[in-house]
Order: structure tokens, then sequence, then C-alpha cells
């Protein structure tokens, strides 16, 4: 939908340099399509990680993972490096599943860190790199204090209005672009 929205201001050179968006039109796809094919940046709060490894204190979520894209190999916190690598797709999406030895998983100290699986191994899903690399940037920036003053995210947090946007895309003072994020997310001045 994002993508679509973007076709109509390209075609007559109107595209905003950052796009404020919910968190309904956000995703990694989404993300380095805006990017690659727009040259947009998309300011929006990312859906958080739902794996229990995310949600408990503890845990170790994706981040703690070194991915190496060019090897197809990823390292865990503990150091051990990754057997299995498949690259797939499910219900039409590229998605890279990366497993990790039962003989590493199964003694390591940090298990209980990584997987709550009786006699299992940790498994990995990835998108391909460049979402996965531009959603975990995005993720990393919202957790600033410098991305929620922008934003003013919180519950409920909403994406500045369509005449905002419109005034900060072709507002009587475009000679200013581009404007910093914080401007941008003000009001206008009378």
């Amino acid at each position: 939908m994002t993508a679509t929205i973007h076709d109509d201001p390209a075609a007559r050179s109107l595209l905003p340099d950052v796009h404020a968006v919910d968190m309904g039109y956000t995703s990694a796809a989404v993300l380095v399509s805006a990017r690659d094919e727009h040259q947009v940046e998309l300011l929006g709060p990312m859906r958080t990680t739902t794996s229990r490894q995310a949600q408990g204190e503890s845990g170790f979520e994706l981040s703690a993972f070194t991915i190496d894209f060019h090897e197809r190999q990823a390292v865990c916190p503990a150091g051990h490096t990754s057997s299995r690598w498949l690259e797939e797709t499910s219900r039409g999406t590229p998605l890279i599943r990366v497993a990790f030895r039962k003989l590493d998983c199964g003694p390591c100290p940090l298990r209980p860190q990584c997987t709550t699986a009786k006699i299992g191994l940790r498994q990995l899903t990835l998108r391909p790199q460049p979402q996965h690399e531009a959603l975990q940037q995005a993720r990393r920036e919202q957790r600033t204090d410098e991305w929620k003053l922008v934003t003013r995210s919180g519950p409920g947090w909403k994406a500045p209005s369509p005449k905002l946007l419109t005034w900060m895309s072709d507002g009587p003072d475009t000679s200013a672009w581009p404007r910093p994020i914080s401007a941008m997310c003000s009001p206008p001045q009378p």
C-alpha cells in the first residue's frame, strides 16, 4: 500500500524526503522499497519482535546473533556457528531459515536464554539481507530517545495528518528543504 502511495507523487516530482506513517504501513519490505525505488525514508513504528526471547529481559533475540549473509551463516551469543541456511518462500514472502547444531545447543550454558525446546535447537527466521538490515536499523532507532521525541511515540501514536504532510512536502517555504525530522513533525507556524 505505501509503495503505491509513492507512485503518484513520484510521477509529479513531489516525493518527500521523509514520509511519516503509522504502524499499519511499515514493514521491512516497504522500508526497502521506499528507500530503493523512491529515495524516501519511512518514519513510523515497526512492529516489535514477538519471540519469547525478545519479550523476556534475559532472552537472546535475533539482534544478539551475528548474521553473515555473504558466508550464509549466523553466530550465536555463545560463539557457535549455524549448521543450516535454507532460503525458501512462505506465503509469497522470501525467508531464510537458520538452524544450529544440537551438539552445540544441547550442552550450552546459555541455552535457557536462547530456546525453550526440550531436545531441539535454536532456529532463526531471517528476511533477505536488505530487509533484515533495514528492519534491525529501524528497530534500533525507535528505541532511542531522539526517535521517541521526534515521533512523540507511545501508545496510540499516529502519523502526522495528511494536511500537515502536504504542508511539509510543498508548503510555502520549499527552499528550506531538506528540513530536519524534528522540524517536519512540528506543526506549521502561522
